[in-house]
């Protein structure tokens, strides 16, 4: 619908605008065999990819910007998932499935404790919803300038912050 297209341009000049992506400058319709929808045009980001190592406060400081947007009128919100809960039962199954006793396994068992440990440690935000990217792989995160911007919005959706961190 016109109101929701209103929405989701409004959503992508913010995206923009806070750069945590490259700047948005409209949308084209595009209609044919293979695809019939609507493609959002950005500028073109010159850069790198991610590399995790080195520029992780980069990346942690564009979702926080992205993560503080206000969330725009006639936003849809995706269903909420309890993370938490979702990240504890899949570590749990992991460590059920690491029966062996080579240097690997003892070393994966001892990881999959360790990410159990900070599980419990993390703050539960209730209520907290923002725009996430949800698609953060190396590949989507390109460092230019000073910063990075993130690329490949298909998967964007309003939910909580937390399932950009996952």
């Amino acid at each position: 619908t016109r109101r929701s297209r209103t929405t989701r341009e409004r959503l992508w000049t913010m995206v923009g605008e806070c750069g945590a992506a490259p700047k948005y400058r409209g949308s084209v319709r595009v209609r044919q065999l293979e695809f019939d929808g609507w493609l959002e045009v950005f500028d073109w980001a010159q850069g790198r990819h991610l590399r995790p190592a080195a520029d992780h406060i980069e990346l942690a400081r564009t979702l926080a910007r992205l993560h503080l947007l206000p969330i725009p009128r006639g936003a849809s919100l995706a269903p909420r998932v309890d993370l938490n809960h979702f990240l504890r039962d899949s570590l749990s199954s992991d460590l059920q499935a690491l029966k062996g006793r080579n240097a690997v396994d003892r070393l994966l068992r001892a990881k999959t404790n360790a990410a159990l440990e900070c599980l419990s440690e993390l703050p539960r935000v209730a209520g907290t919803v923002a725009i996430v990217h949800n698609d953060l792989v190396d590949g989507n995160v390109i460092r230019h300038g000073n910063g990075v911007a993130l690329i490949d919005w298909d998967w964007a959706m309003i939910t909580q912050p937390e399932v950009d961190l996952f």
